[in-house]
């Protein structure tokens, strides 16, 4: 080899050397930029840090990347223990492979401090280690744009019912109107049966008797067994009529008794009907069927014989 060959070698393996050394000094800070390859140097680590995104309005979700490698043997505790993070309203921590995800709200009107964060880690043999990252800064901005003092602002209104407003009007009116229909339907009801009432009351004497009579023929009391009950209403209808057309308390007396008031002829035909009538009631007679006919029948005819209709033909009867 020659002696300019010779030099020229030198140079390039000077230049080489130099490259090299270059190289080296480099690779650890291009290692340190990558957030998933946190440096570790003497078994401790690194934690890079990093908003997403890096301002946010009020209310805005953001979420806190805390990129790290965990050292060889080294692990996590189960529950991971940040400090740092205690001002931030947190809604979720999540762990991911290049890491943890810290998702808080902002919740501030002013720019909201992070940090330095420090992560608690164990290693191979169970110490508790920290590694840390250096602190942010997450800007907030106002959600009425760049210029908040040219916004219109309008007043807050009433929360607004999910019903229409009308509605308790219509049910109240509907609830009125029913009570008021009620009442006047109640107070109807009470006009006509005073007036039903006044109807009865105001008929004559013998036609309460002939209907008492008539409605009495139309229970059945007799036909179904009910003999005794029947001859009593019988007797009640007929006394009462008695009280109201010769004006003494038949409707209270026995016939016995009544037979002292009586002066007529006419009223003893009556006297022996009420007595056939208390030998059912009293004496556990059994009248045929034919015998409560003829009963109706005598009693429909003193009540005919006695109206007003038939009056002009009695008053000359002679008194006993």
């Amino acid at each position: 080899m020659s002696e300019k060959s010779f030099i020229r070698c030198i140079i390039l393996i000077t230049v080489l050397m130099i490259c090299a050394s270059v190289l080296m000094a480099a690779t650890p800070q291009q290692k340190a930029a990558n957030p998933a390859n946190a440096p570790v140097s003497n078994g401790t680590m690194k934690i890079a840090a990093r908003l997403d995104p890096v301002s946010a309005k009020v209310g805005d979700t953001v979420t806190l990347n805390l990129g790290f490698t965990l050292p060889k043997d080294c692990r996590l505790p189960e529950k991971p223990q940040i400090e740092g993070i205690d001002n931030l309203s947190i809604t979720g921590i999540k762990a991911d492979p290049s890491g943890l995800k810290v998702t808080f709200i902002a919740d501030s009107l002013e720019s909201i401090p992070i940090g330095p964060v420090k992560l608690t880690y164990l290693n191979g043999k169970g110490e508790r280690l920290t590694a840390s990252s250096d602190a942010l800064i997450l800007k907030v901005g106002s959600n009425m744009g760049s210029s908040p003092d040219k916004q219109h602002l309008k007043p807050i209104q009433d929360i607004i019912p999910a019903y229409p407003l009308w509605l308790p009007w219509v049910l109240w009116t509907a609830l009125a109107v029913l009570i008021v229909a009620c009442a006047a339907g109640i107070i109807l009801w009470l006009k006509k049966r005073s007036a039903r009432r006044q109807g009865i009351l105001a008929a004559p004497p013998y036609i309460r008797a002939r209907n008492g009579l008539e409605q009495l023929e139309a229970s059945a009391l007799f036909e179904s067994g009910r003999i005794k009950e029947y001859y009593f209403r019988f007797s009640e209808i007929m006394k009462r009529y008695l009280e109201e057309i010769r004006g003494f308390p038949a409707a209270e007396s026995t016939t016995e008794e009544i037979s002292q008031f009586i002066a007529l002829d006419i009223d003893r035909e009556l006297l022996a009907i009420l007595k056939r009538a208390d030998m059912v009631k009293f004496a556990d007679s059994v009248p045929s069927p034919s015998q409560k006919s003829q009963d109706i029948e005598s009693a429909l005819e003193y009540i005919s014989c006695t109206s007003p209709e038939s009056k002009p033909a009695h008053e000359g009867e002679n008194l006993q």
